[in-house]
């Protein structure tokens, strides 16, 4: 049979009428047109063979010049159509056209099922087709098209008959996992205004975490699931997710917790679960993966992460040394309301970078927190055991008697090496025996201050990085 297409074109026609006015060597912007694709199915093969034709269509699957796009579909007087694109003016190639049902997730794309499909000019099936794929169609200006495509129910079966690789297709199986958490206020009242405040038993200490988890496969963004929509109570949040069989997918759960930033409430990265194929993560028997964010909470939980310190960047930040009781005395200014250090000083504050200088001047600096080593810049990230070990020493300080000299060299010892005597080994040497420790509510934390114009990943030629400590 020869291949016809057949365009419904639909034209919104515009005239504009200018009086006493003329326009010279003026551009005119040729626009974008509208495609629309409107399906139409061609007979059954009568094979003795299951086809999908009887699942709901959910969208279509439509590769145009090499670009896929998921396109809503709907029905008009009856007539199956999808939403419109918008292309630039030119010719394009429909390359595939495939109606899919979701298989009721979707959130995920692995285990949808083709209904219909469009036949490949390579494919089995071409020769018994009006139309076959890669077809040419040219978009105008201001001008709305409707493009005809002829389908043919999908035969599971007899995936070569389409022509297309699409059609390659690979067993999947759908796995869940569950997750809740609970997350620690240091201040509720805070948290006024927040999801956090709706929740059935208001503002309190040890709150329901309220977080998504996003699904990543081999470095590429999947779904994001979240808690919201009942404000983490009740039941925990179920993230589903399909592995390819016969393949080795590498998968990674991140979890991000709404918390308070500045005076906003904003979801930030906590923590990342790495896993291949099929998640094995430690649910500690229950089928479910607790965490808790903070120290509020007696009861053993899956996962233990440091309470959240919210932090400002772009702080300017002004240190003298030697300080009254400290190796410098630090004045911060420019941090909005609502952080948890603050304008003003000087800051009792301590160097943790014996190799680099910090001269007197004004700097731009971001606020870190040592309790997420992980997610502090350059050689920071493997400093976790001295940072843990830091935090350890100033919740303990009335263990000892020092002077701010002893203190600092205590401290370049445990960050740099630097060897130290007399009570500075003594803090050090019991420090070093904490390497996993986190404050409890009401404790101190090392809060690390970074020039924002340094090469973080440089061992040399940049800012000494300084600290105080602030209650988580």
């Amino acid at each position: 049979m020869m291949n016809n297409i057949k365009l419904i074109g639909i034209l919104f026609l515009s005239v504009l009428l200018l009086t006493n006015c003329k326009k010279d060597n003026a551009t005119v912007d040729k626009g974008q047109g509208e495609v629309t694709f409107s399906p139409s199915q061609t007979s059954n093969f009568d094979k003795d063979a299951e086809f999908n034709c009887d699942l709901t269509v959910s969208y279509a699957y439509v590769v145009v010049d090499g670009m896929s796009y998921d396109l809503p579909v709907f029905y008009i007087d009856g007539k199956l159509t999808t939403q419109a694109i918008k292309l630039d003016v030119g010719a394009y190639d429909l390359e595939e056209f495939i109606l899919m049902n979701d298989n009721e997730t979707p959130e995920i794309k692995d285990d949808d099922i083709v209904v219909m499909a469009s036949v490949n000019e390579e494919g089995e099936l071409a020769p018994y087709m009006d139309m076959t794929l890669p077809v040419e169609f040219v978009v105008e200006g201001f001008i709305k098209v409707d493009l005809y495509v002829e389908v043919m129910c999908y035969y599971p079966e007899f995936h070569e008959w389409y022509g297309f690789e699409f059609f390659i297709v690979y067993r999947t199986d759908i796995h869940e996992k569950n997750f809740f958490g609970d997350l620690c206020l240091k201040a509720p009242y805070e948290y006024e205004g927040s999801l956090y405040d709706e929740q059935s038993q208001g503002l309190q200490a040890d709150v329901p975490a309220i977080f998504e988890i996003e699904v990543w496969r081999n470095e590429e963004k999947l779904s994001t699931f979240s808690n919201a929509s009942f404000l983490g109570e009740g039941k925990p949040l179920t993230v589903i997710y399909a592995d390819r069989e016969g393949i080795l997918d590498e998968y990674e759960f991140r979890l991000s917790t709404l918390v308070k930033v500045g005076n906003a409430f904003e979801y930030v990265y906590f923590h990342s679960w790495f896993f291949e194929d099929v998640a094995d993560i430690e649910t500690g028997g229950d089928n479910v993966v607790d965490f808790v964010i903070g120290n509020c909470v007696y009861d053993a939980t899956d996962l233990l992460l440091p309470p959240w310190m919210n932090l400002p960047t772009g702080i300017t930040y002004d240190c003298v040394h030697p300080g009254v009781n400290s190796y410098f005395d630090i004045t911060l200014s420019d941090i909005g309301p609502g952080y948890d250090i603050h304008n003003g000083g000087p800051y009792e504050g301590w160097c943790a970078d014996k190799h680099n200088d910090i001269g007197p001047g004004l700097y731009i600096m971001d606020a870190k927190s040592s309790l997420y080593p992980d997610l502090l810049p350059g050689m920071w990230k493997m400093k976790g055991d001295a940072l843990a070990s830091c935090n350890w020493l100033f919740n303990n300080l009335d263990k000892y008697v020092y002077t701010p000299d002893e203190m600092q060299d205590a401290l370049w010892c445990l960050f740099d090496g630097i060897p130290c005597t007399g009570v500075g080994a003594t803090m050090v040497a019991e420090a070093l025996l904490h390497t996993d420790y986190s404050p409890l509510p009401g404790g101190w934390a090392a809060v690390l201050f970074f020039d924002q114009n340094d090469n973080p990943f440089l061992d040399t030629d940049h800012t000494q990085v300084t600290f105080f400590v602030v209650d988580p």
